[in-house]
């Protein structure tokens, strides 16, 4: 989970950003205290909320080469059951690489059960540009789908 960690790190930093940018903010990290399934994080930024799931993982050597996010069944159901009462505002944020070579993808959490793909698919998937700032991408979760 220390890849998890960093990411979650690069989040907070991401949300001193917007603070100082005269955003509002407030996020809590879960890590499963809300419940079986729940995302990793839920947020606030100027009253607009979020729940993201985050997800770290290395580059592979070969862009074709699929990128096996670990995933849980209760996420899986916890995404789809969200999805089907019409939520918009939850997520799935992939790393991938380390550090100032990591890219971000901003995935809708209608899409959980597709996210062990290549990261070309990833990049498809997402909302965000693999580049953005992590303020950027928290901004954009809290805009919904």
């Amino acid at each position: 989970m220390a890849k998890e960690k960093s990411l979650w790190d690069r989040c907070k930093t991401g949300i001193i950003n917007l603070g100082k940018c005269g955003h509002a903010t407030h996020f809590c990290r879960l890590e499963n205290s809300a419940g079986e399934g729940n995302p990793d994080v839920e947020g606030v930024i100027n009253g607009f909320q979020c729940w993201i799931e985050l997800k770290s993982n290395l580059r592979p050597v070969r862009a074709n080469t699929v990128i096996r996010s670990k995933t849980r069944e209760s996420q899986s159901i916890w995404h789809n059951a969200r999805t089907a009462a019409g939520s918009r505002i939850h997520w799935v944020l992939i790393q991938v690489g380390e550090a100032h070579n990591a890219s971000l993808y901003l995935i809708p959490g209608r899409s959980y059960d597709r996210i062990i793909a290549t990261e070309a698919d990833l990049a498809e998937m997402s909302v965000v540009e693999p580049t953005e700032s992590m303020a950027s991408v928290l901004l954009r979760a809290c805009e919904g789908w």
